[in-house]
């Protein structure tokens, strides 16, 4: 295509030849192909040309560079080199026709004969399904897979009777299956189990047999009546969301997370995400609902405060656990308001907390994470160096946004006895997303 906007390429020729007289040079006749001697990455930028000219004026589509493959054999491959293609579709009819000839019957052909598949993944270790349909039971046991380790079965729709035994499998996570009714797991080798979202509406009866458990991270419906947890002489943590210091009247959001702790004598680390609502206007205390918590030796608290003040929350939890001997407090990352809390707000309607006295004799280390120097945080880390007079240890890490980090370890080790040693440090670096 010449500059003028015919396609014989003449003044293109008549360029080059007026050029060449000038300079006395042989002048090339209009049948001359001048545009293929060139690279390939100029041609290709020519053909990025003609598509931008074509979307900028009439529209087009790739078909515009495929054609110039009829050029010659030259020019034949030069057009999928094009780093950029767009597909236009202006005209709805050819959608249609599409469709229509993908709901057109296929030819089949069909082979007599007897054809052995093989009926088992003997090398499988890792199965994950994921956004997918099930219709009705899924079975998985050793005869199929004999090398399970990691099962994840995430978002499925369908699935009413779930089935899984297996000597092998030491890892899996179920999280949303939507109508499930029925689920049976023999996995007496399993170590870490994770049930997010489950059992909660339709559910019939579920068993879990898994002597070998140490992790359990649970976030579901817990009904003894429904769920049958085998014994679990291993396990080392229990991971429970979500404890709800504040909720509406006549509503108990914490039956669920407390049915499950209180069904082991004994906790090695409970692990509770605490978790305070942005507006608790209307709201009442579920605190009192805790009448009492097993032995505990390890307790960590994530709390996801919004800004409210934690210390009378927190203090509760300590209170039905005075024996334990590690602490860990995990304080909000991110808080994007951190005075959102209104005058006389539910969660510092007992200012009284923070005179408060306790007594936690067996606890020797105790951790914050993401402190940022607010009055209610410090006040509590008042109340943990006097309730605690064998702390051996506190470490406290401050948020990157608290700039006073560096007094904060004289300070506090004015009021710590002298065997406790107050380790202060900051974090940086925001966390990774």
């Amino acid at each position: 295509m010449d500059g003028d906007g015919d396609n014989d390429g003449r003044a293109d020729v008549l360029a080059a030849s007026a050029e060449a007289e000038i300079s006395g040079a042989v002048v090339p006749s209009a049948d001359v192909d001048l545009l293929s001697g060139l690279p390939d990455n100029l041609l290709v930028r020519i053909l990025l040309c003609l598509h931008h000219l074509h979307f900028h004026g009439n529209p087009a589509d790739y078909a515009e560079a495929a054609r110039t493959c009829v050029l010659s054999r030259r020019w034949r491959d030069l057009w999928v080199q094009i780093p950029v293609l767009v597909f236009y579709c202006f005209n709805p009819d050819g959608c249609a026709r599409v469709h229509a000839a993908l709901a057109c019957p296929r030819p089949r052909r069909r082979c007599p004969g007897h054809h052995e598949t093989p009926r088992a993944f003997n090398a499988l270790t890792a199965l994950h399904l994921k956004r997918i349909r099930i219709d009705g039971q899924l079975i998985l046991g050793d005869s199929m897979f004999p090398s399970l380790h990691n099962v994840l079965i995430d978002n499925t729709l369908g699935l009413v009777d779930l089935a899984l035994s297996s000597r092998s499998l030491v890892w899996l996570k179920l999280s949303h299956l939507r109508g499930l009714q029925r689920i049976n797991v023999e996995a007496h080798s399993l170590e870490w189990l994770c049930v997010i979202h489950c059992l909660r509406y339709n559910l019939q009866v579920a068993s879990f047999s898994m002597e070998g458990l140490k992790v359990l991270r649970w976030t579901d419906r817990f009904d003894p009546i429904l769920v049958n947890l085998s014994e679990m002489p291993h396990l080392r943590q229990l991971s429970i969301t979500h404890f709800i210091p504040y909720g509406w009247a006549g509503h108990n959001p914490n039956q669920d997370c407390l049915r499950i702790i209180n069904h082991f004598s004994t906790i090695h680390h409970l692990e509770l995400v605490v978790s305070i609502e942005s507006d608790l206007s209307g709201t009442e205390s579920k605190l009192e609902c805790i009448t009492s918590l097993p032995n505990i030796e390890i307790l960590s608290l994530v709390l996801s405060s919004h800004g409210h003040v934690i210390g009378a929350s927190v203090l509760y939890l300590l209170r039905m656990c005075t024996g334990i001997r590690e602490l860990s407090l995990k304080l909000p990352e991110n808080s994007e308001v951190l005075n959102t809390c209104p005058l006389n707000c539910i969660c510092d309607q007992q200012p009284n907390w923070r005179a408060e006295h306790i007594l936690m004799k067996f606890l020797r280390e105790a951790e914050i994470l993401n402190f940022r120097g607010e009055d209610h945080e410090l006040d509590l880390v008042k109340l943990l160096l006097r309730a605690a007079p064998g702390l051996r240890r506190l470490r406290i890490t401050c948020h990157r946004s608290f700039a006073a980090w560096e007094r904060l370890s004289e300070d506090l080790q004015s009021l710590a006895s002298q065997e406790t040693c107050v380790e202060v440090s900051q974090v940086m670096t925001p966390p990774q997303p």
